[in-house]
This record gives structure tokens, sequence and C-alpha cells, in this order.
């Protein structure tokens, strides 16, 4: 079964919903990166994060 390319322009607004949800993953990632540096920074709130983090990874009994 052969499918053919369609000459339809996609619509302004999926074009932007695209382009949203892009941006919103370039934002999310530049924080978390900022986020997570600050916390290897201060050795207390890393080792916390880290115990948070080691807790969340445990199958639950």
């Amino acid at each position: 079964m052969e499918r053919e390319a369609s000459d339809q322009k996609p619509s302004a607004s999926t074009l932007w919903l695209a382009i949203g949800i892009g941006a919103f993953s370039v934002f999310a990632s530049f924080f978390m990166a900022v986020y997570f540096a600050a916390i290897g920074t201060n050795s207390d709130t890393g080792a916390i994060e880290a115990q948070r983090l080691e807790a969340s990874a445990r199958p639950a009994d």
C-alpha cells in the first residue's frame, strides 16, 4: 500500500501548537539544567534530592 504526499498545508493552529510544544521543551530543559546544576553546588540539598530519587526508584512493597 503506497501513500502519496499531500499538497495541503498544515493549518495555522497546528503550526502554533508545534511551535509552542517546541518552545516549552527548550525552556523546560534549560530550567531543569539550571535546577540540577544548583543542586550539585549545595551538597546538603544534593544529598536530600539523591535520597528522594532513590526512594522513588525503589519498587513499592
